[in-house]
């Protein structure tokens, strides 16, 4: 997965892993680049969202990763890496 991403996009993936471009300008402001920005980050949330499996969606895993890191990029990079590491992937067959 992680490969598949820096494929598609490297600024997505390092947005990914090191959380969301925040702008700080008034919306009145944005310039063409902002809204890039802004638009890259909705995708990496997208990206995101569809990778996360109906397996892991449970509320327990959530909730057993939010107290241990907190912040929905780390949650989102955690589960990532759970669902392709080899382990894990046989223990779901």
């Amino acid at each position: 997965m992680e490969l598949y991403i820096k494929h598609k996009d490297l600024n997505i993936y390092e947005i990914m892993a090191k959380g969301p471009i925040v702008i700080e300008k008034l919306e009145d402001e944005y310039t063409e680049d902002d809204y890039k920005w802004i638009s890259k980050n909705f995708k990496a949330i997208n990206i995101l969202h569809c990778a996360l499996t109906i397996e892991f969606m449970s509320l327990s895993h959530i909730v057993i990763v939010l107290r241990r890191f907190g912040g929905l990029f780390i949650i989102c990079m955690v589960l990532i890496k759970m669902w392709c590491s080899e382990n894990l992937w046989h223990r779901m067959k």
